[in-house]
């Protein structure tokens, strides 16, 4: 939608990834499809030694997510007594 970019096709498909603490396990994934930008803000901000840090903010919309949780499946069935 940003400068009326706004058809499918200008639309994108992502991932964002958790992982562990270690950074090499997987956690989990949620998959992003026909996403697009439609407001995009200057965000700088000051660090401890007042030093500017450029950094934007993008406000998104996206028309499906599919989440998956490593080792999510459904639960396992409880043991009869």
């Amino acid at each position: 939608m940003v400068k009326g970019l706004n058809s499918d096709e200008n639309e994108k498909n992502g991932t964002l990834t958790f992982l562990s603490n270690n950074v090499q396990a997987e956690l989990g994934t949620v998959k992003f499809f026909n996403m697009g930008i439609f407001k995009l803000d200057d965000d700088a901000a000051e660090d401890s030694n007042g030093s500017v840090i450029q950094r934007f903010r993008a406000e998104l919309y996206v028309e499906r997510m599919e989440i998956s949780i490593v080792g999510g499946g459904p639960p396992a069935p409880t043991p009869a007594p």
